[in-house]
């Protein structure tokens, strides 16, 4: 077997990797905002004005406002330690 094939290690999840800048700023202002009203009411410009980074940003780091309510929620669930 090819030292290559042998040696491939599975590649880190994304998720794993260290969050921080704007993608720490997005999150961290929407968890205070979605606190403060909800989810539904919080609008992304309302986001990116509390984090001082652009409205492209969210599309750039999540991919849609619900990719960062998926990010938000699943930082929640980490920090509660909630396990499958």
């Amino acid at each position: 077997m090819r030292d290559d094939v042998r040696n491939h290690k599975k590649p880190m999840h994304l998720s794993h990797l260290p969050i921080h800048g704007t993608k720490l700023r997005l999150i961290e202002a929407a968890e205070k905002l979605f606190a403060e009203k909800s989810t539904t009411s919080v609008s992304i410009r309302d986001i990116t004005r509390a984090a001082n980074a652009n409205v492209a940003a969210v599309n750039y780091h999540f991919g849609n406002r619900d990719g960062l309510v998926a990010a938000v929620l699943g930082r929640q669930v980490e920090k509660a330690g909630v396990t499958e």
